[in-house]
């Protein structure tokens, strides 16, 4: 499904089933993943998945990072990665209508020195819509990181908005179990 030709959602029913497994099938398909307690809403999702398939908004997105040379991207929330040299892109697929994709990202960084702050890179977003081409800058040079001494890990913690953080938390958890 990296090649945006078709997307693979799961469904967890009831109490006994892999979480862990269904989550990462429905991110490496560019899918959903869903919980169900009761399986007598099931018609719901796939009602909502069959019309959600015929109503695509975007397709073929594609997040491009321009990274330093000794910071590397890990993991994109589960979806498919490519790299040449230091470009990094993250392909989640097709964007449906009414669909919202949440994207967490896992950076290597150097931690043998400590540095105040540095430029993480450039992220653009390009994607297609009814065939045209748009590609968008979401950051460029102005999202930093810094690795601090222990000393200043207070310092680290509180630069974190934690009401930002906890919303997004709690949208994030809410979507999963929706």
């Amino acid at each position: 499904s990296s090649s945006g030709t078709f997307a693979l959602s799961s469904i967890g029913v009831g109490l006994d089933f892999n979480e862990y497994l269904l989550s990462n099938l429905a991110d490496r398909g560019q899918g959903s993943y869903y919980y169900l307690q009761n399986p007598s809403t099931m018609y719901n999702i796939l009602a909502q998945e069959f019309r959600g398939a015929s109503e695509i908004y975007a397709s073929n997105l594609q997040i491009q990072l321009d990274l330093p040379p000794d910071i590397s991207l890990i993991d994109a929330s589960g979806y498919p990665l490519q790299r040449q040299g230091n470009r990094y892109t993250v392909l989640p697929g097709h964007l449906y209508q009414k669909q919202k994709k949440i994207l967490y990202f896992t950076l290597a960084l150097p931690s043998v020195y400590t540095y105040p702050s540095r430029p993480l890179g450039n992220v653009d977003l390009s994607f297609n819509v009814q065939g045209n081409f748009y590609q968008v800058p979401l950051i460029h040079s102005d999202l930093y990181v810094a690795c601090l001494p222990a000393s200043q890990s207070y310092e680290a913690k509180e630069s974190i908005n934690s009401k930002v953080y906890e919303e997004r938390s709690e949208e994030h958890t809410s979507e999963l179990q929706s």
